[in-house]
C-alpha cells in the first residue's frame, strides 16, 4: 500500500500487475493487491502542472502553467461528455483555454477533431454566444477575452505572414491598425443587420425579408410596420422597397429580396 501511495500511478499498476501473476502469490495478498491495483487505476493523471518539471510532454499556457498534452485529449473528452463548452487550467485563477489553444495542442486527425466539435457545437446550443465559427475557415472559436471583440483563428494562415483575425459579433475582418475593443463605428449596427431574423408572414409582400432594414439614404436602422413593401423612411423621407432595396420607385411583389449585407461581406 505504501508503494501504492507514492509511486507513479501508471508505475504502480505495472509493478501490481507483475507481483499479481506470479504463483507464489498467497490467496490474501492477492487480494489486496488486487484492491490496491483498482484503486491506482482509479486514480486520475494529473493534466495541468504549476512549474515545468522537464517532461516533454508538457506545454506552457498563456496563463504561466503547464498542460500535460497526452492528459488534455481525456479531460476535453469528459468535459465535453458532461455538457460544458468551456476548458480551463484547474491552477490558481482558473484562466480559460479557448477552443483554438485546445484544438492547437490536441493536433488530432480531421475526422477525430469533427467528432468534438460537433459534441460542442451541441453543447453551445443553449449557449450561442460562448462559441462561433471562423468566417474564413468555418472552424470552431470561442473569445480569448471579454475585454475585446477582436478573436485570432490559429487555424488560418493570415496574409502577408499576419495572424487572422475578425469581429466576435459581426464576423468581419479585423482592421489591421485596429486596436479599439470594437472593429468599427457601425460594428453594432452591421450585427444587427447580419443577424436579425427573417419576417415570417406567408400573406404579406415582405415575407422572408430581413426584420431589420437600413435605410438607403440616411442609413438609420428601421423595420416593417406593416402595409405593402413600398415604404417611407420616417427620418430623411426617403421612398424605397422593403424587397428589394431600390429607391424613388414603386414595385410590386415579384422583385427579388436583396439581403443585408452580401453572403461573403468581410470588409
Amino acid at each position: 500500500e505504501n508503494v501504492a501511495c507514492q509511486g507513479d500511478s501508471s508505475e504502480t499498476v505495472d509493478i501490481l500487475q507483475t507481483v499479481l501473476s506470479s504463483s507464489c502469490t498467497a490467496d490474501l495478498g492477492r487480494s489486496i493487491i488486487v484492491s490496491t491495483l483498482r484503486m491506482a487505476k482509479q486514480v486520475p493523471k494529473k493534466v495541468f502542472y504549476e512549474k515545468d518539471l522537464g517532461q516533454k510532454n508538457l506545454v506552457k499556457l498563456s496563463c504561466g502553467h503547464y498542460v500535460d498534452k497526452d492528459q488534455l485529449l481525456p479531460f476535453t473528452k469528459k468535459i465535453l461528455d458532461q455538457g460544458l463548452l468551456t476548458i480551463h487550467c484547474t491552477i490558481g485563477a482558473n484562466s480559460l483555454l479557448s477552443w483554438q489553444t485546445v484544438r492547437s495542442l490536441l493536433q488530432l486527425p480531421q475526422d477525430e477533431l469533427t467528432t468534438l466539435e460537433r459534441q460542442l457545437e451541441e453543447n453551445s446550443r443553449q449557449h450561442p454566444e460562448t462559441l462561433k465559427k471562423c468566417p474564413s475557415c468555418t472552424c470552431c472559436v470561442q473569445r480569448d477575452s471579454e475585454e475585446t471583440l477582436c478573436v485570432k483563428c490559429p487555424s488560418c494562415p493570415g496574409k502577408g505572414g499576419v495572424d487572422y483575425k475578425f469581429c466576435w459579433d459581426c464576423l468581419r475582418d479585423w482592421p489591421l491598425s485596429r486596436e479599439s475593443p470594437t472593429c468599427s463605428d457601425d460594428c453594432s449596427s452591421k450585427t444587427l443587420l447580419k443577424f436579425c431574423e427573417p419576417i415570417n408572414l406567408p400573406r404579406s409582400s415582405v415575407h422572408n425579408c430581413p426584420s431589420i432594414r437600413e435605410c438607403p439614404g440616411c442609413s438609420g436602422l428601421l423595420n416593417h410596420c406593416g402595409g405593402c413593401n413600398n415604404i417611407i423612411c420616417p427620418i430623411c423621407c426617403c421612398r424605397f422597397c422593403y424587397r428589394c432595396m431600390v429607391t424613388n420607385i414603386n414595385h410590386g411583389t415579384t422583385c427579388k429580396i436583396k439581403p443585408n449585407l452580401p453572403p461573403n461581406d468581410n470588409a
